[in-house]
Order: C-alpha cells, then structure tokens, then sequence
C-alpha cells in the first residue's frame, strides 16, 4: 500500500483518503480547471478536453505520489514503483499530437518546451519504470 499525504491537492481540493481522491480526479480530469491548467502548461487557448491522452490519470496520479508531502508518507523500504516508460513515453505522444495544432496552441515555443521536457521526464525517475 501507497499513501497520500493529506496535504496534496488536486485541483485546489484536499483530499484525506482514497475514497475523497478518487472522487477528486474524477471531477478534475475533463473538468473547467484541468482545462485551464492545460492550456496555460502547454500555451494553448481553446483546448476543451476533446481527445484527451491516454494515460493522463496513471501519469498524474503518479506525480502526486512523487509530490515532497506524499514521499514522507512513502519513505520506507518500499517506494512506490515508477510508471512505465512506454506508458509515459505514450502520455506524452498523445499530448504532442494535441499540442501540435497551431490553431489550438499558438504559444509554439512554450508548447514545445513543454512536449521537450515531459519527454525527457520518460527517461528519469518516477516514469521511466520496466515491465517485470
């Protein structure tokens, strides 16, 4: 078992369980605020959340995991494992594709940044996990 510090937030919210988490990420992901954030990470301005990424729920829920208040909460012998690298090398893929419609994404050099440094995230700890 893996645990969340209740000082983690998503979309603004606390959560204090597994219950309240997953109740929190299902109303963030294709909501108004993930909208938001996306738009503003990648410099885009009318994503709505249309053909969303595969994977964006294991690649976020993983990063909360890795947030400095959940690795107190996960400092044993037993961290929690990385997500795979297919799989983050995947997540990032699809965002690429999304991201490269200038129409969407006028913020070119921001978007590309952005595609850079999440796929060099694939090659480093926690997303760059093997298949056992």
């Amino acid at each position: 078992d893996y645990y969340m510090s209740t000082l983690v937030t998503v979309g603004g919210h606390r959560v204090a369980d597994a219950s309240e988490l997953d109740s929190v990420m299902d109303s963030y992901f294709g909501s108004p605020d993930e909208q938001e954030y996306i738009n503003r990470f990648f410099g885009c301005q009318s994503w709505t959340g249309q053909a969303a990424p595969r994977y964006r729920i294991s690649y976020t829920c993983r990063s909360l995991l890795e947030s400095r208040e959940a690795r107190r909460c996960n400092s044993g012998d037993m961290p929690p494992p990385p997500l795979c690298a297919g799989t983050c090398n995947t997540y990032v893929r699809e965002w690429s594709a999304l991201t490269l419609n200038h129409s969407m994404c006028i913020n070119n050099i921001l978007s590309e940044d952005r595609r850079r440094s999440l796929a060099d995230g694939c090659n480093a700890w926690p997303y760059n996990g093997t298949a056992t």
